[in-house]
């Protein structure tokens, strides 16, 4: 499978403005505990990092063509929401509803979509970065469903503006949090899925995760000095034992050029073999669902 790979924050968190004071969210947004130093992880290696998740859209497109129906029953609980009240809490569940809000995009329920879309604006409100999303935009784009890469556009833009605004104002672990939720919501859907289905290309995307896990494994240690984070990476490094028995082979082939759209792009032609067994995705599958129930109780 050619490896494909988009920046994730989840696709529709361009879901909402706010008129507050971004200095006045976020007095109310830190924790009442000792603020631990922000870490400066440079932006060449976030960047590397991101680019190499799956987009919630990405994995929530695979799980439709795969034949897997929707089911609602497998999201995150908005009623959780009121639930959250650390910034630790919030951040990475932000990055949860993100990710459902992506995946009920897909199968255009626009009646959860509303439920999520409210959710995510009260999270991101709270942490002070609600005046990066665009409510508008966000309707005026999810009503077209194959408009992807406007979806996609909009996305990157927006957390290209978070992750500088987090970074400046010392808080650039958020960011890692956002992320790391999103990704392991987008595994749970893709794990529930496919115990479903048992669709051979959703296998292999979950095979493909041992990669991207490992990197945000190394992303989260930098915060470590956090108990909740060292508790996160505690988990995903258990995680990662499972997945370092996942096999992952590469067949290299040159780059070519193509024309898109009246300009050329070098397109990769380079592919991947995953080799998972039963027994090893039954392991991962009961690893997450135990981490996930963990960070959205």
């Amino acid at each position: 499978m050619k490896d494909r790979s988009y920046i994730l924050l989840a696709i529709l968190l361009s879901a909402c403005s706010t008129h507050s004071s971004t200095d006045e969210r976020l007095t109310n947004s830190i924790d009442s505990a000792v603020v631990v130093p922000d870490v400066q992880v440079s932006e060449k290696t976030i960047q590397g990092i991101m680019q190499s998740v799956p987009s919630p859209l990405e994995i929530s497109t695979m799980i439709k063509e795969s034949g897997g129906d929707y089911d609602r029953g497998i999201l995150n609980k908005v009623t959780n929401a009121s639930n959250y009240n650390s910034t630790f809490k919030k951040s990475i569940n932000l990055g949860v509803f993100s990710t459902d809000l992506g995946y009920i995009n897909i199968y255009s329920k626009s009646s959860d979509a509303l439920s999520y879309i409210s959710c995510v604006k009260g999270i991101s409100d709270d942490l002070g970065i609600g005046q990066f999303f665009d409510l508008k935009a966000f309707k005026r784009l999810a009503e077209n469903n194959n408009n992807y890469d406007s979806l996609l556009l909009i996305t990157t833009s927006t957390f290209e503006d978070i992750n500088r605004f987090l970074k400046e104002k010392k808080r650039s672990e958020q960011s890692v949090l956002m992320l790391s939720g999103g990704w392991i919501e987008a595994l749970h859907i893709a794990l529930k899925v496919h115990e479903a289905n048992q669709n051979e290309d959703l296998k292999e995307k979950i095979g493909e995760q041992k990669i991207v896990l490992e990197k945000i494994v190394l992303l989260l240690s930098n915060y470590k000095a956090r108990p909740e984070v060292k508790e996160l990476v505690t988990d995903l490094e258990k995680l990662n034992e499972v997945y370092k028995k996942v096999e992952i082979s590469y067949t290299y082939q040159e780059s070519v050029m193509k024309e898109v759209d009246g300009v050329l792009v070098v397109e990769d032609q380079t592919t991947s073999k995953v080799t998972i067994s039963d027994d090893q995705l039954k392991q991962i599958r009961s690893i997450v669902a135990d981490l996930r129930n963990k960070i959205t109780v």
